[in-house]
């Protein structure tokens, strides 16, 4: 949560796999290393950028689950500090 409200670039891990499916009412499948997410309404939308970016500046305040998630199975990372 830090690194959010911090700013932080979110990066995608290169040896990670990340797709999505579209399912109904809006919602989409985010599939990260073989593992499924169920995604709807803001997170949807963040899921399908997580699939199309390396990196991301700005990360949705409903995305803080997904992500503590992924950076705990090392999917995804923060750009470090210069």
């Amino acid at each position: 949560r830090e690194f959010l409200s911090g700013g932080a670039v979110l990066l995608r891990n290169p040896a990670s796999r990340f797709s999505f499916v579209r399912g109904h009412a809006g919602g989409v499948l985010l599939f990260v290393d073989g593992e499924c997410h169920e995604c709807g309404g803001e997170l949807a939308e963040f899921a399908e950028a997580l699939c199309a970016e390396t990196r991301i500046a700005s990360v949705p305040d409903a995305a803080t689950g997904l992500i503590l998630t992924l950076f705990n199975q090392g999917s995804v990372a923060f750009e470090p500090e210069n």
